[in-house]
């Protein structure tokens, strides 16, 4: 196995907008991966890239395996690196579909006590799919955003001819290959930070709804719905829990990593706007027009049935706080 390691300037955030950038404090993984085919049971991961910021250095990681057999290698030092850091999220372009289901599926085979919840991942193309009628671009694979961006890279091969490259360098191990399939690699995580200007085409709720959101160091968001008069989130927690809390507005229940909360929902019209509010005693003992502007935001966690992410992670983080030490 081939390592790359290279100190990197820690200008990162000049791609993002400043307000933003508050998103972005904790330290982060820009991950890619490049395999022999899409395939998770027939196809091999040849190489791992991954730009680390942590506290105030942000390096350039690369794991090559110089033979197929080598899989299992890179996944052990991905483990391992992934291991070390407490608190992070990574960063991919379309690592949800594939990076993420495609290491863990290895990770398995290969019989490694691992996996990376995909609650932990800021998959760009995701939110950009999602709100593609913003840009307006003919595709909205990674070269057609760069494009876009006018970011201009020094690599010109596609996914398959890096392939074909790869199994070329297994017969021929010529360096120049090696450097020509590095370099594709490279460039896809290197340029994945300045591709966080996007981000100015979108508000922060379209972001935040794609975005890594934790509760506290050990638990995560999963997934945020409405059904009838119910907001029910899923969560996901580093740890086994047992909690088991109910009141006449909120219940939350745990299985193991998961975790459920349901929280009773009162609808207001306020001037054509339907406010969608947590329930609790503050709506009952007192007049919602008498409350604070603080107080009433609070409270409202979807306006017009579009969710207000950050009053979510509030009420929720309000909960936790009481139920764990």
């Amino acid at each position: 196995m081939i390592i790359t390691e290279n100190i990197l300037s820690n200008d990162y955030d000049k791609y993002i907008p400043d307000e933003y950038k508050i998103l972005f404090n904790d330290d982060f993984i820009v991950l890619d991966i490049e395999t022999t085919g899409f395939s998770r049971e027939k196809s091999t991961i040849m190489l791992i890239g991954l730009i680390i910021k942590s506290n105030d250095s942000i390096i350039s990681k690369q794991f090559f395996a110089e033979s197929l057999s080598e899989e299992k290698q890179l996944l052990i030092t991905l483990k391992n690196l992934l291991s070390s850091m407490k608190n992070y999220f990574l960063i991919t372009y379309n690592g949800y579909s594939f990076d993420i289901p495609f290491i863990n599926a290895k990770l398995k085979k290969h019989n490694i006590d691992f996996q990376i919840p995909n609650v932990y991942n800021f998959d760009i193309y995701r939110l950009i799919r999602a709100n593609k009628k913003f840009l307006n671009l003919e595709r909205y694979n990674l070269k057609s955003v760069e494009k876009f961006l006018q970011i201009n890279r020094k690599d010109t091969i596609s996914g398959k001819e890096n392939i074909e490259l790869y199994y070329n360098y297994l017969t021929t191990k010529n360096e120049n290959i090696l450097k020509t399939i590095l370099l594709h690699n490279y460039e896809d995580i290197l340029y994945l930070l300045p591709i966080l200007k996007i981000l100015s085409y979108f508000s922060y709720n379209q972001i935040i709804k794609f975005f890594p959101k934790p509760i506290s160091d050990t638990i995560y968001i999963k997934l945020v719905e409405k059904k009838y008069n119910f907001l029910i989130v899923t969560l996901f927690s580093k740890n086994n829990l047992a909690i088991n809390y109910y009141n006449e507005y909120c219940s939350i229940t745990s299985n193991d990593q998961d975790i459920t909360v349901k929280f009773s929902l009162q609808s207001l019209l306020i001037d054509n706007t339907t406010y969608q509010l947590i329930n609790s005693n503050i709506i009952f003992d007192s007049d919602f027009d008498t409350l604070t502007a603080d107080k009433k935001n609070s409270l409202i966690i979807a306006i017009n049935n579009e969710f207000q992410y950050l009053n979510i992670i509030l009420n929720l983080k309000h909960y936790f706080k009481k139920l764990l030490p």
